[in-house]
């Protein structure tokens, strides 16, 4: 009588093995396979931003309270800050907006020099290049806050934006399609 018993664990052996190998794969590929959507233009404080840079989804997921999103208001200015990474995991980009005379639903236009700290600003930098591209009088976008609930903490909006090269004035980026939903923190 012959028994079948020890070829049955053999495969299972293997099969278990297989099956563990796989998992481990797609755990260790999550990040590197994630597909970045824009998120949804809501009003409700979700913490969410996004916009294409020449043309390519832009989405914050790095550090700041796992969102990838940093938020400072210091009346009258508000500060947005979005760190994300690119989808091989080669750099990391960040964008900043800096409204400095703050106050509510409006739109703001993002005209001022970074380095002079005057006026509304962004700024895109990135771990890639030690270039950084800013706005100034020439290259300028907006702002428009579409809803601030000052009770909630709560601001939301849309923004476009050109920026140019600090070092390289034939070298820009053009932000569109720009959204956010945050809140802010009491200060």
């Amino acid at each position: 009588m012959k028994s079948t018993r020890s070829f049955k664990p053999a495969i299972n052996i293997k099969c278990c093995g297989l099956i563990m190998l796989l998992m481990l794969f797609i755990s260790c590929n999550k990040n590197a396979m994630r597909i970045l959507t824009m998120p949804a233009a809501t009003q409700n404080g979700s913490n969410t931003m996004g916009a294409y840079v020449n043309n390519t989804l832009w989405v914050p997921a790095l550090s700041f309270n796992g969102t990838g999103i940093d938020v400072g208001a210091s009346s009258p200015i508000l500060s947005i800050t979005g760190m994300a990474q690119d989808p091989g995991g080669q750099s990391k980009t960040s964008l900043t907006i800096y409204i400095r005379n703050f106050n509510g639903v409006r739109t703001y236009v993002i005209n001022g020099n970074a380095y002079s700290i005057t006026g509304n600003t962004a700024e895109l930098g990135s771990t890639k290049s030690v270039y950084e591209y800013m706005t100034d009088s020439l290259y300028q976008g907006s702002v428009i806050v579409t809803h601030f609930d000052n009770n909630k903490h709560i601001v939301s909006g849309t923004f476009q934006i050109k920026l140019i090269n600090d070092h390289n004035p034939t070298d820009s980026v053009y932000i569109s399609s720009g959204r956010f939903d945050i809140t802010f923190p009491l200060t």
